[in-house]
């Protein structure tokens, strides 16, 4: 490694950001009044960025052998960079090539003027389109966009350059330092930020600038680079290209051969995202079906939890929700029908200071597509209810699904998959464990961080309420119609009981006690229903944990963390070597109430670890929800 990490406070790196102070010329291109500059060259951006940029690091011949390629960049503006990328990417290499961009952005554009800057690169065709309907609003961490059908990622890093790359992994084949010109965004053009350009390189990694600005040169070269002077574009004299050669920790080589152990939504988010990137996984569950434990209600709610804080659980979710967003739109535009309709939810305030926090989070996300309301209502027109039958479906894909209760997991080159009779189930180089409840059965040497908590729903008839009325949030919650056995009907749930010391025998009995407590919820907030029966309860576990955060990641190895000296407890877990861990084996789990909104990104940031490339979450959340946070700190 290069150099320390560039942290910062997370009140500095997780601060609101500022939008661009943007004016437009007469032929629609955006100025940075900011900064007094301008974001592509007029006239001939496109010819700009290909010349600098992708002639820079020698595209397509410099990926044209590989199945995999990295991109990092400094500043993602208007997309421009991107976009020319994508088009080349899709234009020279095959069908099963894996593309990575990561793109740091401090002032991310609204989708509007994203739109409006790109309006004249026709040449770009519906690339444009794509990127617009994906791009989120302007909240600080990472999110990740896909394109040709998920083999192609866009991770965007919102937030200052240098403190976003220090929280990234992976490593990077080439870069484009791009932003504004040194002399008008000093601020970005630091040693921090060459460091940990570094950090994240691979040996012989490709870099191209616009500048030549002689303290950007040394800057490189004083991080590892081998930095040349090339001519410049229209008309500017000089600009640089650069080859890593400093030494970097190799990479592992990624394989392709991964077990997943449950097949509720935890393990078909990671199967999928497998799928995505070329994989075959093979799903092992007890039941042989799809969602059929914790996940298996006929709907499910999705029910985002904006938040104010700025710490790892907050910012997990609102990262969640805008992501799994895009992924069951992307999923619903591939051909399956998984959002409910109507389409949207509602969450009504049930406490004077509930009634003050949906105030003030409509007054600070000020994102008509996303959040609208005031302290009595929020509205979300982009969540609401999901049928589970169909997310299912659609995440599979052509997975194989083995019929197995597996009874142990043991590891001699590759993993050795059992049953409970002790017959070999499967082989792989990979194993996750996505079994909910039952996370930690086949570890012996930690202790089961899981708490299960017993839910109960009532199916009731959907023709008793208007057909027009949105899922809503009430303290309980009400789904959209859904087909059942029953008929139309809308899930009323669900009830919450925590066992700290294990199920009782009779848990999976429905409860008279918990369906009244829904029934007279329901009754007060909607009043005008009149008395009715549910159809159907269902009765259902969920796996928390003590500090209602997942459990996902690298499975630590306690034989090899006991041996560390007590102070060393206190070490983060991305700093954990690799024989501090049990290679090829890995966690998801402990979702809670909210799987089907936080599984998509945290089985893409799974799929990312087995397959070594850079990650979608920042380390401080990747920590906040490791495996081996409970042995490195003092557990609750």
């Amino acid at each position: 490694m290069v150099g320390q990490n560039h942290l910062g406070s997370p009140e500095m790196v997780w601060r609101a950001l500022e939008p661009p102070d943007l004016s437009w010329d007469d032929h629609g291109s955006p100025h940075s009044t900011r900064h007094q500059d301008i974001y592509f060259a007029p006239d001939a951006g496109l010819d700009e960025t290909r010349a600098v940029f992708l002639n820079g690091i020698g595209a397509p011949e410099t990926w044209r052998n590989t199945g995999r390629f990295a991109i990092g960049e400094t500043g993602f503006g208007t997309g421009l960079n991107f976009l020319a990328t994508l088009q080349a990417w899709l234009a020279t290499t095959p069908e099963d090539a894996q593309l990575d961009y990561v793109s740091c952005e401090l002032h991310p554009m609204s989708g509007g003027d994203l739109a409006r800057a790109l309006a004249a690169f026709n040449a770009l065709g519906d690339l444009r389109d794509q990127l617009r309907a994906q791009y989120p609003p302007p909240y600080p961490g990472f999110h990740q966009l896909k394109f040709a059908g998920g083999r192609v990622r866009l991770t965007l890093l919102f937030g200052d350059a240098s403190q976003m790359l220090a929280r990234c992994t992976g490593q990077i084949d080439a870069w484009y330092l791009d932003g504004f010109a040194p002399s008008k965004n000093p601020d970005m053009w630091q040693t921090a930020l060459y460091r940990e350009i570094a950090r994240l390189s691979k040996q012989g990694a490709q870099l191209a600038t616009f500048t030549a600005a002689g303290h950007v040169r040394r800057g490189l070269q004083s991080a590892g680079f081998d930095v040349i002077k090339t001519p410049g574009f229209a008309g500017k004299r000089e600009r640089i290209t650069a080859r890593y050669q400093g030494a970097v920790e190799d990479s592992k080589p990624h394989t392709r051969h991964t077990a997943i152990i449950g097949a509720g939504i935890a393990g078909l988010s990671v199967a999928h995202a497998l799928q995505q990137r070329g994989a075959a996984p093979v799903l092992i569950d007890t039941t042989g079906d799809l969602l059929k434990k914790s996940s298996g209600n006929p709907a499910a709610l999705f029910s985002p939890k904006p938040a104010l804080g700025i710490g790892p659980y907050d910012r997990l979710h609102m990262l969640s929700w805008l992501d799994a967003t895009r992924f069951y739109d992307e999923i619903e535009a591939s051909g399956h029908k998984v959002w409910l309709e109507p389409r949207g939810l509602q969450i009504l305030s049930q406490t004077p200071k509930q009634r003050q926090h949906q105030a003030q989070l409509a007054q600070k996300f000020s994102w008509p597509e996303w959040l609208t309301g005031d302290g009595d209502k929020l509205s979300l027109p982009r969540a609401g209810s999901l049928d589970t039958a169909a997310v299912g479906r659609a995440l599979a894909g052509q997975c194989t699904v083995i019929k197995a209760t597996v009874g142990s997991i043991t590891h001699h080159v590759d993993w050795q998959i059992w049953d409970s009779s002790g017959d070999l189930i499967a082989t792989a180089d990979n194993v996750v464990l996505a079994n909910g409840t039952a996370l930690y059965d086949l570890l012996d040497d930690m202790d089961n961080m899981i708490i299960p908590v017993r839910g109960q729903v009532e199916l009731l008839a959907a023709n008793m309420f208007d057909n027009t009325l949105p899922s809503t949030s009430f303290g309980s919650y009400l789904t959209a119609p859904v087909a059942s056995k029953h008929g139309p009907v809308r899930l009323l749930g669900a009830s919450n009981k925590r066992y700290l010391h294990g199920l009782p025998g009779d848990w999976a009995d429905p409860s008279a006690a918990d369906q009244q407590h829904s029934m007279a919820a329901l009754a007060a907030q909607f009043p005008g229903i009149a008395k009715t029966t549910p159809v159907s309860s269902r009765v259902g576990v969920r796996a928390t944990t003590h500090d209602r955060m997942p459990i996902v990641g690298p499975v630590p190895d306690m034989k090899a963390l006991e041996s560390l000296p007590t102070h060393k407890q206190k070490f983060r877990a991305h700093d954990l070597s690799t024989n501090q861990l049990h290679q090829g084996l890995f966690m998801l789990g402990g979702l809670g109430s909210r799987g089907y909104m936080t599984a998509p990104l945290l089985g893409e940031y799974t799929a990312a670890l087995i397959e070594g490339t850079p990650p979608p979450l920042d380390r401080d959340i990747a920590d906040a929800i490791s495996p081996a946070r409970y042995p490195l700190s003092t557990k609750p």
